[in-house]
């Protein structure tokens, strides 16, 4: 299913990506808990906004296929 992948995905990210990603989830279930929005200099800039889980999920995916596919023909 989807959220085994992600959930792989995440598993593999770097210490210091998944620290990051951590830190925002935070910051975000905080703002959401405390009612507000994050102050505008502390939003992430579209620039800096990088896609660091897409490389992971697809490692995954292709993992997953291959493995559902030697089960198919053993």
């Amino acid at each position: 299913s989807n959220d085994v992948v992600i959930d792989e995905a995440v598993r593999r990210l770097p210490k210091k990506i998944l620290d990051e990603r951590n830190f925002r989830l935070l910051r975000a279930v905080q703002c959401s808990i405390n009612h507000s929005i994050l102050p505008k200099e502390q939003w992430t800039k579209m620039e800096d906004d990088k896609s660091y889980l897409d490389t992971y999920i697809a490692e995954v995916e292709k993992e997953l296929a291959e493995k559902k596919e030697w089960y198919r023909t053993h």
